[in-house]
């Protein structure tokens, strides 16, 4: 299963650059598992929007873990 955190880095990792296999790599994923996710999001964001989408995934993705980080930062563990 890839995580709504794994899908947010996929959409940023190959936004800088890098091939399906070093991200794959990087996150622990198989090659086809990362392919599989960039044809889905390709899709929806044809059909939805880029900005919808893009949006919509790294909120998904990274959100959760800024505000574990804040809450780290802040001391209220």
């Amino acid at each position: 299963m890839v995580t709504s955190h794994q899908k947010a880095k996929i959409v940023q990792l190959r936004g800088l650059g890098l091939s399906a296999d070093e991200i794959a790599k990087m996150l622990k994923l198989r090659p086809g598992q990362v392919g599989y996710w960039e044809r889905k999001i390709e899709g929806m964001a044809r059909e939805d929007g880029v900005d919808e989408v893009f949006v919509r995934i790294m909120a998904d993705g990274m959100v959760p873990e800024v505000l574990r980080f804040m809450r780290l930062a802040s001391g209220f563990a």
